[in-house]
C-alpha cells in the first residue's frame, strides 16, 4: 500500500438494492467495495433493502465486512403474491431471524463435498401439492400478470424508493454517494439523496438496462420511463463507472452524451482473501469442467452439442471423459439444461449442483480442467461476465462459446486463456484441449492480476476522490 493510500478520505454512502447476506451475483461488486474501501481510508455506509424475497443467502458474507461498515435497511414490499405473503408473515412476527436482515428467501449452506451426485430425476422432486397450494397456484395465473405490469414501473423495487430516500435523508451527510444499478430505482434514490445533501454522485452501471432486452422490463409502455431514468442518471452523475467497456459505448450511442471525461471502466475483481488453501480433489481425481451461475434459456444447446461430440469421440477412443458441472440455481438449471442432457444422452457426464459459497466454488474451480463460459455467437457482446472475471484472476483456461466480436472474447484473448468452441472447428478445439492438455506459457499473468478486488477497490477509491474534487471545484466557481 503506497503512502497516503489509507489516509482518511471521507464518508461514502453506497446505495444498492442487493447486499449481504444475499448471494445474488449483483451483490458482490458492492460487497467487495464495502469490505475493502475502509482499508483505503473511507468510512462506508450502505443503504439497501430490508427484505430479500428470492435469492439464496450466506450469513458469513456479513462477517466479512469490517465493523466500521454501517448497514441501513429500508422496507421493501415486493408487488407479488409472494410479497403479500411475506408482508403478512412479517406483520405477525414470523420474520426470519438473522444478523441485520429480514429475509424470506432460502438459506443455502451446502458444501461441494456433499453435493457431488448425479442429476436428480423427476421422482427426486416434490410432486404433490396441498389443496391450499393448488388454490394459490390457480390464483397466481390470474393475479401475477396484473402484478407484473404494476411492478414494472420502473422495476420491481419501486416500493423501496420512498422508504430508502426517507431513511437516507436521516443519515450523516456523505462526502460522496456511490450507487450500483440495476435496478432503475437505485438511480432514483441516489439522485434524490445527491440533491438533498448537495454531494457528488458516482453512478455505477453493471448492465446496460435500456439496451439489454433481458434486463428491460415489460410492458412496453414502461420503457420510456426507464430510458428517461437512465438518461437522467448518466447525465447528472458526477462520474459514471461501468463494469464492461461495452456498456460505456452503449450509453454513448443510446443517450448521445459526451462521457469521455466522466466515464471509467472498472471491472469487478476476485477477492483473493477468501481463496481456500490446498484441499483434496473434491471428486477423487475424476477430471471435470465447471459452468458457474444460471444457465439462460437463450443459450440453447450449442455448447452441449459440441461437448456431446467430444464425449462420443473420447469414448470411442477409450479415453476418460471430463464431466461437465453446472453450479448455480438448481431448479432453473435443471429445467433449462435437463432436456438437453436427456436428448443428447449425457446423463453419465453432466451434473447439476446447487449454488455454493464462494470458498467452495473456488475449491471446485481450482481443481477443474477449465472454466466454462456459455453464450451464443449473437448474445450479449457487451458483457464481462462475473464468472469470467473469476476465471481471469485465477488464470484458469476457459472453454468459451461467445460472440466473435465481444467484450468476453477480447479479455480472453488478451489474457491468453481462451479455448474458443464456436464455429465448425469448435468440437476440434475442445477435443484437443481434453486430449492434449493446456500449455500455461501463453498466459498473460500481469493482465490477469488486474482482475482482483483490491485493484477494483483502489480504482473506485480514485474515482470517488476525483468526483469529490470535481464537485468542490464546480461549486466554488463563480
Amino acid at each position: 500500500m503506497s503512502p497516503g493510500e489509507n489516509s482518511p478520505k471521507g464518508r461514502v454512502l453506497i446505495v444498492t438494492a442487493f447486499f449481504a447476506p444475499q448471494r445474488h451475483s449483483a451483490m458482490f461488486r458492492v460487497h467487495k467495495l464495502a469490505k475493502l474501501l475502509p482499508d483505503l481510508g473511507w468510512t462506508v455506509d450502505v443503504l439497501t433493502t430490508q427484505q430479500n424475497y428470492q435469492y439464496h443467502e450466506d450469513p458469513a458474507l456479513l462477517g466479512e465486512l469490517p465493523s466500521s461498515v454501517t448497514i441501513y435497511r429500508a422496507d421493501h414490499t415486493e408487488i407479488s403474491l409472494r410479497g403479500v405473503r411475506a408482508w403478512a408473515a412479517a406483520s405477525v412476527g414470523l420474520k426470519r431471524q438473522g444478523p441485520e436482515a429480514t429475509t424470506f428467501a432460502p438459506s443455502t449452506e451446502r458444501s461441494v463435498h456433499s453435493q457431488l451426485e448425479k442429476l436428480p430425476t423427476a421422482g427426486d422432486l416434490p410432486q404433490q401439492r396441498s389443496p391450499f397450494a393448488r388454490s394459490i397456484a390457480r390464483a397466481k395465473r390470474w393475479v401475477d400478470p396484473a402484478l407484473s405490469a404494476l411492478r414494472s414501473v420502473p422495476d420491481g423495487h419501486w416500493p423501496w424508493i420512498w422508504p430508502a430516500t426517507a431513511l437516507g435523508k436521516t443519515l450523516s451527510r456523505p462526502d460522496v454517494i456511490l450507487s450500483s444499478a440495476p435496478p432503475y430505482s437505485v438511480h432514483q434514490v441516489a439522485s434524490s439523496l445527491a440533491r438533498h445533501f448537495e454531494t457528488p454522485w458516482v453512478c455505477d452501471l453493471r448492465d446496460p438496462e435500456t439496451y439489454n432486452n433481458r434486463d428491460g422490463t415489460k410492458p412496453w409502455w414502461a420503457r420510456p420511463l426507464q430510458t428517461r431514468i437512465e438518461f437522467n442518471a448518466v447525465q447528472s452523475a458526477t462520474r459514471v463507472t461501468v463494469a464492461a467497456r461495452g456498456i460505456g459505448m452503449i450509453l454513448r450511442d443510446i443517450h448521445g452524451l459526451d462521457l469521455d471525461n466522466r466515464l471509467t471502466f472498472i471491472p469487478t475483481g476476485l477477492d483473493t482473501s477468501i481463496l481456500p488453501g490446498p484441499r483434496a480433489h473434491p471428486r477423487g481425481g475424476q477430471p471435470y469442467i465447471v459452468f458457474p451461475g444460471e444457465y439462460l434459456a437463450q443459450y440453447g444447446d450449442g455448447f452441449l452439442r459440441t461437448y456431446a461430440q467430444c464425449v462420443h469421440e473420447m469414448e470411442t477412443q477409450g479415453r476418460t471423459v471430463p464431466d461437465l458441472l453446472f453450479v448455480g440455481p438448481i431448479r432453473e438449471n435443471q429445467q433449462r439444461v435437463g432436456p438437453y442432457i436427456e436428448a443428447l444422452g449425457l446423463q453419465d457426464h453432466v451434473q447439476i449442483l446447487e449454488q455454493l459459497s464462494q470458498g467452495d466454488l473456488y475449491t471446485l474451480l481450482d481443481h477443474a480442467l477449465a472454466g466454462v463460459l456459455i453464450s451464443t455467437p449473437w448474445l450479449q457482446w457487451w458483457c464481462l461476465y462475473a464468472k469470467l472475471v473469476d476465471f481471469l484472476a485465477l488464470e484458469k483456461p476457459v472453454l468459451a462459446l461467445v460472440p466473435p466480436t465481444s467484450e468476453a472474447r477480447t479479455h480472453l484473448e488478451e489474457a491468453g486463456l481462451g479455448v474458443f468452441v464456436d464455429g465448425p472447428e469448435g468440437a476440434g478445439a475442445m477435443l484437443r484441449f481434453f486430449c492434449d492438455g493446456w500449455n500455461p506459457e501463453g498466459v498473460n499473468q500481469a493482465y490477469c492480476h488486474t482482475f482482483t478486488a483490491r485493484k477494483q477497490a483502489a480504482d473506485f477509491s480514485s474515482t470517488l476522490q476525483e468526483a469529490a474534487v470535481h464537485h468542490t471545484t464546480s461549486t466554488q466557481e463563480p
